[in-house]
């Protein structure tokens, strides 16, 4: 592990270890520590604010660690708007660790330390299916248990129904692979809440950059530019002492699950379907799409006549409310939210952001058309041609099994092919004939008329 011996970080202590350090960890989950850190050192009192993190890749981004090792572990987050920029300066990190760089067993003997009581996870939904993070994670519990000392929390902050029982149940199945006595100590002795989390944070390019360095006044290769909006919802199962998280605006809640349904449904669902249909349209961003009166108005339907009759009850929600705020939020003309970006990884995020949805509305006999063409949007976007007929990049897990289904299938045939892919599409869902025929109707639309006028017509019809 590589550390820092900054005056301002003494008192931190690796008391918390992030793996799968990116661009959303950067700018919501290291700097709601920092903040609460910064609060907590403001108000004086007993209690040392000693939470320092240590940050991992355990793949790529040996490069970005390194450049954030020259930097004093110090970087810059711009909250920006078309109202202007707030700048954070985050201080919290006190080292990084990667297993090329340093070493797998330097990972190891960091999970295994006794200073060591929170690890948080944003690895992707991919991480939680394969990968190294579940591996490494069972080793160092393994070396932990070794040494006589106790759990800890594992804390998923990826953007998951239920990320804590679906962190568990990848960890402790790995776990049982490895050694059984591990896996009833992992069960016994460690925690793992689910939380919400949201942030909208792109991918930093060039013209961000750019952006960074005006804001600054200096470059910094490791900031990153993101939404002031901010939340964190957690669920309060905590093994000991929690980092004082709530100083920067964090929920601690006893049941996640209605604040997850509503940001999965309502944000992540509504920007599945403006990153297919608006990029199939020659939307390159997501503000563009929202400067669209077609896109604009689609998705706002999608949000208050799809997304929200399917949630449950959330005590003081206001779904309206909600819902304009995120129509606002999609507007940021600062940001430039790539839909190529957000359509990365469909294959893993239909179920809970639409089909759950979808599957709901048919039961209780409510339309449900936008969140047709959103499905149907995905068989034009693995063709592969925008309505320009310009190529659409396809990243996925599911790319090679993907792309064989539509060399081998005929385009008329292929929302067909498609709906029987059951790693996506449940069979009791895929099943129903008011779902095929639905999504059909939806791929011979967006393929004859193009997905702007697509959706057009359904809203016409839907008035």
């Amino acid at each position: 592990m590589t550390g820092a011996h900054h005056a301002t970080k003494q008192a931190l202590q690796p008391r918390w270890l992030h793996i799968g350090f990116g661009a959303f960890a950067r700018a919501h989950t290291v700097a709601a520590l920092d903040r609460s850190m910064a609060k907590q050192r403001l108000a004086g009192g007993a209690t040392p604010a000693d939470w320092g993190v240590v940050v991992s890749r355990l793949r790529s981004g040996v490069a970005q660690l390194n450049a954030l090792v020259q930097t004093g572990h110090q970087y810059y987050v711009a909250e920006i708007d078309d109202s202007g920029a707030t700048l954070q300066t985050v201080q919290s990190i006190i080292g990084t660790c990667h297993p090329i760089r340093d070493g797998i067993d330097a990972l190891h003997d960091l999970i295994a330390s006794p200073a060591l009581s929170l690890i948080t996870l944003t690895i992707t939904e991919k991480g939680y299916r394969n990968g190294p993070t579940m591996g490494t994670l069972c080793q160092g519990l393994l070396q932990r248990r070794q040494a006589g000392n106790g759990g800890l929390t594992i804390l998923s902050c990826d953007n998951l129904s239920e990320n804590g029982v679906l962190t568990r149940q990848a960890l402790l199945a790995e776990a049982i692979r490895l050694d059984t006595a591990l896996a009833d100590w992992i069960a016994s002795e460690c925690r793992f809440p689910s939380s919400m989390v949201d942030r909208i944070v792109p991918e930093m390019t060039e013209a961000s950059h750019t952006k960074l360095e005006e804001l600054l006044g200096k470059p910094d290769p490791n900031g990153i530019i993101c939404e002031p909006f901010f939340q964190w919802v957690i669920e309060d199962n905590f093994l000991g002492e929690r980092p004082p998280l709530e100083l920067a605006g964090v929920q601690w809640v006893d049941d996640i699950l209605p604040w997850e349904s509503m940001k999965l449904r309502m944000l992540n669902g509504s920007h599945t379907f403006l990153a297919l249909l608006g990029r199939i349209a020659g939307h390159r961003t997501i503000d563009a799409c929202m400067a669209d009166a077609v896109f604009h108005e689609a998705v706002l339907h999608l949000m208050l006549h799809e997304s929200a009759p399917t949630l449950p009850t959330l005590p003081g929600a206001n779904l309206p409310g909600y819902a304009q705020s995120l129509i606002k939020r999609f507007s940021n003309s600062e940001l430039k939210h790539r839909t190529e970006q957000i359509a990365k990884d469909t294959s893993q995020k239909l179920p809970q952001r639409l089909l759950e949805s979808i599957a709901i509305n048919i039961e209780a006999g409510r339309p449900w058309a936008m969140s047709a063409l959103a499905i149907a949007a995905w068989g034009i976007y693995l063709v592969g041609l925008d309505d320009q007929q310009e190529p659409l990049a396809l990243s996925d897990p599911l790319a090679d099994e993907l792309a064989s289904l539509v060399t081998n299938t005929d385009k008329a045939d292929l929302m067909d092919a498609l709906l029987n892919v059951k790693a996506v599409f449940p069979p009791a869902l895929a099943n129903n004939p008011d779902f095929r025929d639905a999504v059909k109707a939806s791929y011979t639309s967006i393929r004859t008329l193009g997905a702007r006028a697509a959706i057009a017509d359904r809203l016409h019809a839907s008035v």
